[in-house]
């Protein structure tokens, strides 16, 4: 009982013992290795062989046997292997598994060795049990991984402040207090290092001592006491055991008393040994165990007070005395009255008392800080940690990992779901490092190495373990209705409206005090009262860890039930709350309403811009409609949901720049909308859409296919409908990048005269733009402002960002080609900001790109340099890999500006190597720019031969992706450069003649 195990299983010679089972202790790892130490024990004394096997985790439990003969059975892998451990292991052993010995590793010593266990290839890493650890640690952090103390710096600098006043001679006394896993013991852990810097120099340094309560101590009067004194016997007088404290407590008061302490009085020194070696359970003289007899439990109590009282203040007077109590929101009754009384003793000697301690825990907190604030007020410091703000969590992960940033794929997760607390960021850590999410390619070395992520990171990380035990250990001393009510509102999700859960869990009759209930343990708070009262969970992983209580079916109920209720009050309104239902219901056992709200929820986020939701939400759908194909029938609604869940992960990786996914989608979209003959309406679209991808691909070729496969779908009025038009705009701007300006021309003049009375729509972009360039491009000026104007108009009254951003974006590029350079760099703060608004990140790429020529027109390096970085950055790091040689480019374009030549040169070279297929004709570009160094630094065979290979590289590309604009005056730079090294090389201008009249030719 003292360890609450439940013996669940006989069989036999062999006993099955659960931890944790009736009730979760974030100790029951220790738990069950101390119970196992003491059957060890047991053993011996009867000379019985015994093993024993122990191991951490998930434990399952369902009915064994017959109706009427029913048993309960605990089941799974956890206790599978702890079955092998102990049928492998030799007699007399205690042996456990990795996760136990995570759990337990700075209480107990342990000798690692292997053992094959049947089932697994390879042998398992397991641990003998050998023995308690004197003075065990919390078992917290990551082996190998050391942050600095991040966002306490205020606290710590309190913490100083109370030190220094000891030293000079006044006491003080201090209480931390903080949830789990808010830094309260690496604070301590500092200032005992300060401590300890002071005892290595000539300053009087204080005695630190210090005790740590437990779950396990609960029962035990006065032990953080019993323990600061044996750790005193032991560390500071050479007390070799805790059965040999005796002598030495002996010894030390009778020095005391020479030194006059209590008085220099023999008979009450004698008396205080009696009493503190009752406390420590040490054998006494027969005269001193009939003395104790005699006083009744109130006066007994009342002596054992004024004893340590005495000890401690004469420790007090040789040197200043820091006690330290751990934990204390396990602390006993007597403990915590003795802690009280020892503060009447701050007045006088330099004592510091720092007691540490989660908040609300029985409401001793609140006694303890009334107590101080009235015996001691002026020498009182109360301190209360906060969880780190999201920047110091960063800053807490990059030390850790000792990098200089953060992966962008780990960053948004780990800081999401760690919500500031210093405890769960480093147990989350340690999960992605054992599950190798997090990696580094040198496994013997762990800091000062580049830590990358596995690109399929789940961004719903589970909650590791060690805080679950946490977490769990408070929820199991919850009332049942108390946790009834905090598992429906963990189904509800992180914020709970409390209208909703009302509805939910009807049968509670008075849910208000509940709640507040729940709000006192610390676990929700009300966040919210008007428009609707709501509540939120205290941390994430509260909520996640209660709801991985709930059986599944459970759950499936819950989560239909929550869906209902949302559609039953918002009947009218239900677009606001779609993503709810898109929570709910796919968690519910009802599939057809999980994915039309799922579908409706990509949309929803589509159209705003919530690139990743879209895509989550798009693919969620189509995994279900995959779960369940083989429902009764095919219905029109599902083909519909097929088709608007492709055609959305097509649209949405087409605006994230990954035109090979997007052309995926969009393919599997038409070709399904095909095989169930879509409407012309609908595969028009879906051509369009997939036009849009190959156009970025260069593939205008089968554009221009795809264009009049769309026209030869309409009929009669239908030639000047918004299909239409898509399909005519397809095909033109497809024949003026094969080079046939006149056919685009045409077109877009065709679809000009109806499209202004079509509706709005977001198809419509490409066809509002060309219109505008064609008209500019005719020089008719005037009417191109007027178009854009009016488009510019529409785009506003839609709130369509993206077509904002590219009117500005086409705004300057047409400043730009006039010479108004100014003019046009007032327009890139808003250019780039409007797209990335949208997500458009390749639309950011390209739009820098310009901004980053006009910056060198203009002569202003710097910026451009940091418009180059901020391309080059924007290419590496989402996915815009295929850009990053245009980038490098850039990069040593500038560099080249700037007179850095060996910069320049690095850059360059990467920028051949990086050269994608589709970007292939940058490399003439590149070339030339690498020929514009050579000659720089001198090297005229070298400049030559760059310069060769630019003109035979741009003779040889597609001219189309070179701007009608710029290809000539390009020629006449590559043939500038030419002459001039050929004159520096061969000194003769005939070569260069003849060069020209070949290249010609």
């Amino acid at each position: 009982t003292r360890y609450e195990g439940q013996i669940v299983h006989f069989a036999g010679y062999n006993v099955q013992a659960i931890f944790g089972m009736l009730q979760s202790h974030e100790d029951d790892p220790e738990r069950a290795i101390h119970a196992a130490l003491e059957i060890q024990r047991l053993a011996k004394k009867e000379a019985v062989a015994l093993t024993i096997g122990v191991s951490t985790g998930h434990i399952y439990f369902g009915p064994l046997g017959t109706a009427g003969f029913q048993d309960v059975a605990a089941l799974g892998p956890v206790v599978r292997l702890a079955s092998r451990l102990q049928d492998k292991a030799q007699a007399g052993q205690i042996v456990v598994s990795e996760s136990t010995y995570r759990h337990t590793q700075c209480i107990f010593e342990f000798s690692p060795f292997s053992m094959s266990i049947r089932g697994m290839d390879q042998p398992l890493a397991v641990y003998e049990v050998t023995h308690t650890l004197s003075r065990p640690q919390k078992t917290r952090g990551i082996k190998g991984l050391r942050g600095t103390l991040i966002g306490r710096d205020e606290e710590f600098q309190k913490l100083n402040g109370v030190l220094t006043a000891i030293l000079a001679g006044k006491g003080q006394f201090v209480a931390l207090i903080g949830e789990a896993g808010l830094g309260k013991s690496r604070l301590i852990e500092e200032l005992s290092q300060r401590v300890a810097v002071l005892s290595s120099s000539e300053t009087a340094a204080p005695l630190w001592l210090e005790s740590r309560c437990s779950a396990l101590r609960t029962a035990t009067g006065f032990w953080p006491f019993i323990d600061l004194l044996q750790r005193y016997l032991q560390t500071s007088l050479g007390a070799s055991s805790e059965t040999e404290l005796a002598q030495p407590l002996s010894v030390c008061l009778e020095t005391m008393r020479r030194q006059g302490r209590f008085g220099g009085d023999k008979r009450r020194t004698e008396e205080i040994n009696a009493l503190l070696g009752s406390m420590l359970s040490l054998d006494l003289e027969p005269k001193w165990v009939e003395w104790l007899g005699a006083l009744d439990a109130q006066n007994l109590q009342h002596q054992i007070f004024l004893a340590v009282y005495d000890f401690f203040t004469a420790l007090a007077f040789e040197q200043p005395l820091i006690l330290v109590f751990e934990d204390l929101h396990w602390v006993d009754d007597l403990s915590f009255d003795l802690i009280s009384f020892l503060m009447e003793a701050i007045r006088s000697c330099s004592i510091l008392m720092l007691c540490v301690y989660r908040p609300r825990y029985q409401h001793k907190d609140l006694r303890l800080a009334a107590i101080a604030s009235r015996k001691c007020p002026e020498r009182y410091t109360e301190l209360t940690l906060r969880e780190l703000t999201p920047e110091q969590s960063r800053h807490l992960i990059i030390s850790l990992l000792g990098v200089d940033a953060l992966p962008p794929l780990f960053e948004a997760p780990v800081l999401k779901r760690t919500q500031g607390n210093p405890f769960f960021i480093e147990e989350v850590i340690r999960e992605l490092i054992e599950n190798g999410i997090l990696y580094t390619d040198n496994k013997q070395a762990i800091n000062g190495h580049r830590w990358q992520v596995r690109e399929d990171i789940d961004p719903i990380i589970a909650v590791p373990k060690s805080v679950q035990s946490v977490i769990l250990s408070r929820i199991d001393r919850l009332e049942p209705e108390l946790k009834y009510v905090l598992r429906g509102a963990a189904v509800m999700g992180y914020t709970v409206p409390t209208h909703i859960l009302a509805l939910l869990l009807p049968h509670v009759n008075d849910l208000g005090t509940v709640l507040w209930r729940l709000e006192e343990s610390a676990l929700i708070y009300r966040e919210k009262v008007v428009p609707e009262e709501e509540y939120v969970f205290k941390h994430m992983l509260i909520q996640d860890t209660v709801y991985q209580t709930i059986p599944p079916d459970q759950k499936a109920t819950l989560h239909q039930r929550v869906a209902e209720v949302i559609e039953q009050q918002y009947v009218d309104n239900l677009t606001e709350h779609v993503e709810q239902l898109a929570y709910h219901y796919p968690r519910s056992k009802l599939a057809d309403k999980a994915i039309t709200y799922l579908c409706q929820a990509g949309e929803k986020s589509r159209r705003i811009f919530l690139n990743d939701e879209a895509i989550r939400y798009f693919k969620q759908a189509l995994q279900l409609l995959a779960e369940t194909s083989d429902s009764p029938s095919p219905s029109p609604e599902r083909d519909c949901w097929q088709l608007t869940a492709l055609t959305g992960l097509g649209q949405m990786y087409h605006r994230l720049g990954k035109e090979d996914q997007a052309e995926g989608y969009l393919r599997q979209a038409i070709e399904f909308g095909e095989a169930i003959q879509a409407d012309a309406p609908t595969l028009i679209r879906l051509y369009h859409w997939l036009g849009e991808v190959l156009f970025w691909q260069e593939q205008h070729a089968e554009r221009t296919q795809l264009g009049y496969k769309g026209l030869a779908l309409l009929t009669g009025e239908e030639t000047a409908s918004v299909e239409a038009a898509l399909m005519n705009q397809l095909i033109a701007m497809s024949r003026l990048r094969q080079g046939y300006e006149d056919e685009f021309h045409l077109l877009t003049a065709k679809t000009a005269l109806f499209i202004q009375n079509l509706p709005y729509r977001e198809e419509l972009r490409p066809a509002y733009f060309h219109i505008g360039i064609s008209l500019y491009n005719q020089k008719r000026l005037t009417e191109a402002v007027n178009w854009l104007q009016t488009v510019w108009d529409w785009a506003e009254q839609h709130n369509d960002l993206a077509t904002l951003a590219e009117l500005y974006d086409l705004k300057f590029s047409f400043n730009f080609q006039e010479g108004d350079l100014q003019t046009a760099m007032s327009k890139t703060e808003r250019i780039v900001t409007l797209y990335q608004q949208g997500g458009h990140d390749r639309r950011t790429w390209y739009s820098l790109q310009d901004i980053i020529g006009v910056c060198l027109h203009l002569g202003d390096f710097a910026a451009a340099e940091r418009y180059a970085q901020q391309a080059l950055t924007l290419a590496e790091g989402v996915g815009l890999d295929k850009y990053r040689s245009v980038s490098l480019l850039m990069v040593g374009i500038v560099r080249l500006a700037q007179q850095d030549w060996l910069q320049a040169a690095e850059a360059l070279h990467q920028a051949v190597l990086a050269t994608s297929d589709i970007y292939r004709w940058t490399e003439w570009i590149t070339h030339y720019a690498l020929g514009r160094l050579d000659q720089f630094l001198g090297q005229p065979a070298a400049a030559l031969n760059h310069f060769q290979m630019a003109i035979t590289l741009f003779n040889a590309s597609d001219l189309s992706m070179v701007a009608w604009f710029s290809r000539w005056p390009a020629v006449v730079c590559i043939l500038a450069g030419l002459e001039e090294t050929y004159e520096a090389v061969d000194g003769d201008s005939m070569a260069f003649e003849s060069f020209c009249q070949t290249f010609e030719s």
